[in-house]
């Protein structure tokens, strides 16, 4: 059996969650015909991440009584999901895991999971916004990497949550992400010109949590 991680945490109960390491996986991950055609001329590496999430998605999708099937891509490469079902997927080199649910209990759901020392000090400026920017200061710099990788992490999560409403690209600085640290959860502002196509309050709230050099970070669009 896989080493697996619990990451219903992050989201409610109407959600299903599966997550798992990925080399401890290797043969557990046997993909449909239509699935493999995804990645045929992919490195190994690759092959590993795609058949490791597709397994997570099965498993997830099982808890909530969906029927097993190929999980093919759309034309924006996003995953096909089962009429009437929502999900989102996500993996790091070690980690991988997806988040379902039926679409008449959640209209997004939004995963991910970044490595922290892979958000190097460079790209920070490409990341946070002025307003993010007041709040890190306000925070132990020797934590200032941890707390970027949640904010890179979670627009992430916001993205994948949203794109399927709005149908909409969207850049770093459309999300101004501000963590609360006392109860693990993340408020999220969106600019206002894609908060006008979201059927939801102009703030919405995340959640989060650090294990092992990596973070976790959900939310949904309910």
């Amino acid at each position: 059996m896989s080493e697996k991680l619990d990451i219903q945490s992050l989201f409610p109960g109407s959600v299903a969650t599966e997550c798992c390491r990925i080399d401890a996986a290797e043969n557990d991950h046997e993909l449909y015909p239509e699935e493999l055609v995804s990645i045929e001329n992919a490195i190994e590496k690759r092959q590993k991440e795609f058949g490791a999430g597709r397994t997570c998605a099965r498993q997830a999708l099982g808890r909530i009584g969906a029927a097993e099937g190929p999980l093919t891509k759309n034309q924006d490469g996003s995953i096909a999901w089962p009429e009437g079902i929502i999900g989102s997927v996500s993996h790091t080199r070690m980690w991988c895991g997806a988040a379902v649910a039926n679409l008449k209990d959640i209209k997004g759901i939004g995963f991910d999971i970044e490595t922290i020392e892979r958000v190097k000090p460079h790209i920070w400026r490409k990341i946070v916004t002025p307003e993010e920017e007041n709040w890190l200061a306000a925070q132990s710099e020797d934590q200032t990497q941890q707390w970027v990788a949640l904010m890179f992490s979670a627009k992430e999560a916001v993205y994948k949550c949203l794109y399927p409403v709005v149908r909409k690209r969207m850049g770093f600085f459309d999300a101004i992400i501000v963590p609360d640290p006392q109860v693990s959860t993340f408020e999220i502002k969106l600019h206002e010109l894609l908060s006008a196509l979201v059927p939801a309050p102009l703030s919405l709230t995340g959640r989060y949590f650090f294990y092992e050099g990596v973070v976790f970070t959900g939310i949904v669009l309910k």
